[in-house]
């Protein structure tokens, strides 16, 4: 779905909002030391012009000149030539600004240089703690990319890709188109599998791009193959062919011209806007799931003796399995009980797991008489207070805040190679399922249809429309996260 460009903006985008506040916050500090007399530093519009021109300033130039590239890499030293010279292009380009406004001799110089040092001094120590935070709790998401080469290729060209390729992707192994090397390796690298045995290892593993070298030795039923899996195919131009069905553009990895296929190509800006609408939703909903959690947790704690968060590892984008999060609504045994009640699955290929009454729900009891009881456990899940905690999901990376929903590892193991397509994207907290009626939706394939339709016709103004008609339900009572 991401161009190169895209995928750097949206890995950097925490960087550029780290970015922003700290121009803000130096803004604040400066103008307060120099214009202590105005409560409000945002009042003056030729001040706030200002700052509006310097974080357009710091966005253009970061993201035209790459400046952070590698960040996640970068020593003390490398960080601060990388952020001396974005201060220096971001103030001159503020500098140049003020010499072509008329009462530019209004602007105090004090305040302008103060805001320079203030923000070099603030981002530098901002960009070392959320180093040390991404490090701690393994949030710097580098995507997997499977090579798929002939011998020679494997043993001359792929090593120097390789190490150009090493910012922004972890190589998870090789598969050959002329020899069966499996369990082998070819200059450190492993070789995974067979080109044949390619799809199903893309469809069951995590795999978020492949990159073919050698194209001509590639059958076009591989091609197609690896098309209906929704994976981003880049295809060397010596081997150029068609891949049904896919967006088609030019782009570059590790330094060679690529035709790159994908089920949705989308551009760089719509990539930020939807990255930093996922961080500052996750804050609202982490604000939320706090204050939740001084109702819920004396709820669940009172019917259910337990943990009252749950657990649970799902498979997120391209086959990276993650723990997702949420409140507490089964009992703890929930997991070990599943088994028993498998007949009683309304959907019956077991690509999902939906019950008409499920007694592993904390309060659900069936009486004597025939009759059913539910309680707290019932009313979190029909009103989606149990999803909450997956925001903070949405803050590590693991999740979006609109997507498709994440399959367990069983529901997974099940998967065909047309299945895998809905893993294309983030899993998000609500989506084009949620919304339309996942109660009554039993059908794999009709989810499969639905999700599929999403990422192909994904736009900035759907993911909004998702979420307003989600709030509407939630409003309502009728769940749809």
């Amino acid at each position: 779905m991401y161009t190169q460009a895209s995928k750097k903006l949206f890995h950097n985008a925490d960087i550029m909002l780290l970015d922003l506040i700290c121009l803000n916050i130096a803004f604040v500090i400066a103008y307060r030391i120099r214009i202590s007399t105005v409560t409000n530093p945002y009042a003056g519009a030729l001040y706030r012009d200002m700052l509006i021109i310097l974080c357009l300033a710091d966005l253009l130039t970061t993201s035209q000149l790459s400046l952070y590239n590698g960040f996640a890499r970068r020593g003390y030293y490398k960080e601060f030539i990388a952020l001396t010279k974005q201060s220096i292009i971001v103030f001159s380009l503020g500098a140049l600004y003020l010499f072509s406004v008329k009462d530019a001799h209004k602007f105090s110089r004090i305040t302008f240089f103060l805001m320079a040092l203030f923000f070099f001094f603030l981002s530098y120590v901002m960009r070392l703690l959320w180093k040390r935070i991404k490090r701690k709790y393994q949030l710097d998401k580098i995507s997997s990319l499977l090579i798929i080469s002939d011998r020679h290729s494997a043993m001359t060209a792929v090593p120097e890709m390789i190490s150009r390729l090493r910012w922004n992707y972890s190589v998870c192994g090789l598969a050959l188109t002329d020899t069966d090397l499996s369990d082998g390796e070819i200059n450190g690298v492993p070789v995974l599998c067979s080109a044949e045995q390619v799809p199903e290892y893309v469809c069951h593993n995590w795999v978020d791009d492949v990159l073919i070298i050698g194209g001509d030795t590639v059958s076009p039923e591989l091609l197609n193959d690896l098309s209906e899996t929704g994976v981003v195919i880049h295809l060397h131009i010596s081997g150029m062919e068609t891949v049904l069905g896919q967006k088609q553009f030019m782009d570059n990895i590790g330094g060679v011209s690529v035709i790159t296929s994908c089920m949705k190509e989308a551009q760089p800006l719509e990539i930020l806007i939807k990255r930093l609408g996922d961080v500052l939703g996750g804050l609202v909903g982490c604000v939320v799931t706090v204050l939740l959690f001084l109702f819920l947790a004396p709820a669940i704690k009172i019917s259910s003796p337990g943990p009252i968060f749950f657990e649970q590892k799902r498979v997120g984008r391209n086959g990276k399995v993650f723990n997702m999060y949420k409140f507490r609504s089964m009992h703890t045994d929930a997991e070990e009980r599943k088994k028993e009640l498998v007949t009683a699955n309304r959907v019956s290929d077991g690509m999902m797991f939906k019950l008409d009454f499920d007694p592993r729900i904390i309060g659900n009891e069936v009486l004597p008489d025939g009759s059913r009881k539910t309680g707290v456990g019932n009313f979190i899940r029909r009103t989606s207070l149990d999803e909450f905690p997956q925001f903070f999901n949405v803050l590590k990376g693991d999740m979006s805040i609109v997507g498709t929903r994440p399959p367990t590892l069983d529901e997974y193991e099940k998967y065909e190679l047309h299945h895998r397509a809905r893993l294309s994207i983030k899993p998000g907290v609500t989506g084009m399922w949620q919304i339309s009626g996942r109660s009554n939706i039993t059908d794999f394939e009709e989810v499969v249809k639905l999700d599929t339709k999403y990422i192909n016709e994904w736009s900035i103004g759907m993911d909004i429309k998702i979420i307003l008609k989600t709030i509407g339900m939630l409003f309502r009572g009728d769940g749809a996260m």
